[in-house]
């Protein structure tokens, strides 16, 4: 099962394709659901590509634009948010994602 789901996400194996795999280490889950069998996942990837581990803990908490720290907020359904500091918009997860870059 493990090898279909990484041929889904690299259908030809490359060397030069790079894959991002986040280093969640939570052993309870999320919002008490089962972890999913990431170093399964990582191990059949780096069979068809290059894996890198990235640590994405702080990803949605520094500011892309000028890095600074990003207020925190009480729940994590705020979509957007206009950092303090440089009075820059955000949508949280674009944000996160150019922080993975």
């Amino acid at each position: 099962a493990l090898g279909y789901v990484a041929a889904r996400v690299v259908p030809v194996p490359d060397d030069s394709t790079l894959v991002g795999v986040g280093e969640f280490s939570n052993p309870r889950g999320l919002r008490s659901n089962a972890v999913p069998p990431l170093k399964g996942i990582a191990k059949e990837l780096s069979r068809r590509a290059t894996v890198r581990l990235i640590d994405e803990y702080f990803t949605s908490k520094k500011c892309i634009a000028c890095h600074s720290d990003l207020a925190e907020t009480e729940s994590q359904n705020v979509l957007h948010y206009t950092n303090s500091t440089c009075r820059m918009y955000w949508d949280r997860d674009e944000n996160a994602a150019r922080n993975l870059m």
